[in-house]
């Protein structure tokens, strides 16, 4: 049973084992890929200087193409460090287009929110009720393709191997480390 002992003394139910974190750390990688290809559409021309060119001014991606090629790209480099094999990218690159196709359509969806938002702001009275339409549509759009992402994290882990996935928890923990 997967249990532990409590300081009373009852057992108490464990919050998750390692192919948990396990499974959260394959999607958390192969799904910031695609989130910051679909996404990040916003990203500044930093991602020119990490050696993606494809980027049109100011970052903005041009297209769906291109985004979907951002985010193989992204992809690829995180395989690349689990040694992956072809079949195993291939599979991998059927789940990023997967994932890219259902994202892309939010894209306007955002941006009309976000318009919104900042219409509402250079109003000269603020509406509560306006912002928090906005807040709950967006939270809408979110939890629209979060299942998506729940789905393809759940693909990506049975396309790897546990070694595999492990690899990725221990890059997850020194990008983590890095960056506190």
């Amino acid at each position: 049973m997967n249990e532990t002992q409590s300081e009373n003394g009852k057992a108490t139910p464990r919050r998750g084992g390692r192919k948990v974190r396990l499974a959260i750390a394959a999607v958390a990688l192969v799904g910031l890929g695609t989130a910051i290809g679909v996404v990040a559409t916003e990203v500044p021309t930093r991602a020119a200087w990490h050696g993606f060119k494809e980027w049109r001014h100011h970052g903005h991606a041009g297209s769906e193409a291109t985004v979907r090629a951002r985010a193989k790209w992204i992809s690829a480099w995180v395989l690349d460090e689990v040694d992956a094999t072809d079949a195993q990218r291939e599979q991998i690159d059927a789940v990023v287009d997967d994932l890219v196709t259902k994202a892309w359509p939010l894209r306007e969806q955002h941006r009309a929110h976000h318009d919104a938002l900042i219409a509402e702001l250079g109003r000269p009275e603020v509406s509560r009720e306006a912002l928090e339409a906005l807040r709950t549509q967006e939270l809408a759009l979110v939890e629209s393709i979060s299942g998506d992402l729940v789905e393809a994290v759940v693909a990506v882990s049975g396309i790897l191997d546990a070694e595999q996935r492990l690899a990725l928890v221990e890059r997850l923990d020194r990008h983590r480390d890095h960056h506190r």
